[in-house]
């Protein structure tokens, strides 16, 4: 920095530091009323109800979408979990060993053919 920027800026704190050390007994009164004021009304519990009733809505409303979503899950996640041999082998099981002489018979014609 400049010498004169340097010399400004410590004329500035000074200035600063005296008024604060000469404050007067009025507005000394005054905040230390206003430092007080503000450290009881933080201490103070108080209800509100309307945050009550803004957070109970909004917890409703989670509760609802995620009871939505693991109770219907897409059809995108369900076939990334299964893959294709099972998701068919658990609905055609039944019909596969009442045709079971025919698969035997369809193996042995394409064999001999």
């Amino acid at each position: 920095m400049k010498p004169v920027d340097d010399k400004f800026e410590q004329k500035i704190q000074q200035i600063l530091k005296d008024s604060i050390d000469n404050i007067d007994a009025e507005t000394q009164s005054q905040l230390t009323q206003a430092r007080h004021h503000a450290i009881s009304l933080s201490e103070k519990k108080y209800f509100n109800p309307v945050g009550l009733w803004v957070r109970g809505v909004a917890i409703t409303f989670m509760l609802l979408f995620v009871l939505i979503a693991l109770k219907h899950p897409s059809p995108d996640t369900r076939a990334v979990l299964t893959p294709d041999w099972i998701a068919t082998s658990e609905t055609d099981d039944l019909e596969m060993y009442q045709d079971l002489e025919f698969y035997e018979w369809l193996e042995t014609v394409n064999i001999n053919g």
